[in-house]
Parts: C-alpha cells; sequence; structure tokens
C-alpha cells in the first residue's frame, strides 16, 4: 500500500493502525524486539513523585544514598554523609528520581513512546508506538 504522509496522517486512527499493521516491517519478526533498541522519547511513571519523596523520607530502608553513588552521582563520602543524616539536595533529589525512573524500566506499569524510523517509498516516516513494558502492548 503506497501512501503519502499526508494521505497517512489524514487517516482515522484505527485506519492508520491499519496501515501499519499491513506494512512488511511491522510484520517481521523481529519487530517487537526492535522496539526494545528503539529510542525513548517519553515515559509515564506512575507514582514517580510519591515514590521519590518515600525514598527521601525512608532513606534508610530504601538505600537511596547507595542508589546515587551506585551511578557515581555523589562520592562514597557524600553517601556515607547521606546514609547518617539524609539531607538531601536539590541537585540530590533530582538524581535520585533518574535513578528511579532508571529502576522503573522494567516495571508493566510504565509505559513507553518509542521512536522508530521506517523507509516508506521515498519516505523517511518517524513512527511514534507506545508500549507497555510487560506485556509488549503496541497502543496507537
Amino acid at each position: 500500500m503506497s501512501k503519502s504522509a499526508s494521505e497517512i496522517l489524514a487517516l482515522p486512527k484505527d485506519k492508520q493502525q491499519e496501515w501499519v499493521e499491513k506494512q512488511d516491517w511491522f510484520q517481521k519478526e523481529d519487530f517487537e524486539q526492535s522496539l526494545y533498541n528503539a529510542e525513548i522519547t517519553a515515559l509515564a511513571v506512575p507514582d514517580l513523585e510519591e515514590d521519590l519523596e518515600d525514598h527521601i523520607q525512608n532513606y534508610e530502608d530504601y538505600g537511596s544514598a547507595w542508589m546515587l553513588k551506585t551511578r557515581e552521582f555523589i562520592s562514597p563520602a557524600r553517601a556515607d554523609e547521606l546514609e547518617e543524616k539524609g539531607n538531601f539536595t536539590d541537585e540530590e533529589k533530582n538524581q535520585l528520581r533518574e535513578c528511579l525512573i532508571f529502576d522503573a524500566l522494567d516495571d508493566s506499569r510504565v509505559i513507553q513512546a518509542r521512536s522508530l524510523k521506517r523507509q516508506v517509498g521515498d519516505l523517511v516516516l518517524l513512527v511514534h508506538i507506545t508500549v507497555q513494558v510487560i506485556p509488549w502492548t503496541i497502543l496507537f
């Protein structure tokens, strides 16, 4: 099915999905695996802010300083200080948020938007696919 990008984008959502599903690259066995390597362009991490606050408040239970040290955001000496006092700076809180996001990439509640480039005739389409980690579900 040969269509221009404007024709594809003008289709209703269900017809766009139908068009994508008919493409050779979508039907290949390795398509699902290719999603693992696709660029993550957006994430929806449920309860991220609540989890962050919990990790800050209960830093001893979660090993929050260790998380920062492991990812080399802070020195071992600073990790020891945090383990003792829990006085996180704003930058360290942001770094801890980044750690929680990284850890959430394998969480089944996380929804990821990934982008794939696909050649369609003379056009290069940037296909954005929303996937849920477990099980992989393609949402259009």
